[in-house]
């Protein structure tokens, strides 16, 4: 199993890929945003060092600001989508899908780069990667043959 997912990892390296696009918020202002970098600086001291009850009483103090007023801008954002929506109730319920984490169906755009080929279809993607998976493995068994390496497992 080693030997295979080897070849595995090495014939397929993992690519990152972002699944949903993030959207510039244009209501965060700056002061929000520098709020937010002095938050992620505060716990990384909080994280590193020992701190004085004085510190930390004001890291829990801006800690609860912070999450106070970013509540509030949600809010605030939340309610202007809805009210500017042509279509408020669907609004609402894309809200709440993008809370409870649902992903719709449009926001997954599959498609495989074969060369200087694009595939989009599915059942195309699902044969090429079926037909990629056989071949390797028929290869490496292929190879090993050859060579005249026995792989034995004792366990």
């Amino acid at each position: 199993m080693d030997i295979f997912l080897f070849y595995f990892e090495a014939a397929i390296p993992y690519k990152r890929i972002k699944l949903r696009e993030r959207k510039n918020n244009r209501r965060l202002s700056k002061s929000l945003i520098n709020s937010s970098k002095k938050m992620k600086m505060l716990n990384n001291m909080k994280r590193r060092f020992t701190l004085t009850s004085e510190v930390l009483g004001y890291i829990k103090k801006y800690q609860s600001i912070y999450k106070r007023v970013l509540k509030e801008t949600k809010k605030r954002d939340n309610d202007i989508y809805v009210t500017e929506a042509a279509n408020k109730t669907k609004a609402m319920w894309q809200l709440i899908n993008r809370k409870i984490g649902k992903i719709q169906e449009d926001d997954h755009k599959l498609e495989l780069r074969l060369g200087n080929n694009i595939i989009k279809n599915p059942i195309e993607i699902t044969e090429k990667l079926n037909m990629y998976f056989t071949n390797t493995v028929t290869e490496l068994v292929q190879k090993i043959l050859t060579q005249g390496v026995i792989i034995i497992h004792v366990k």
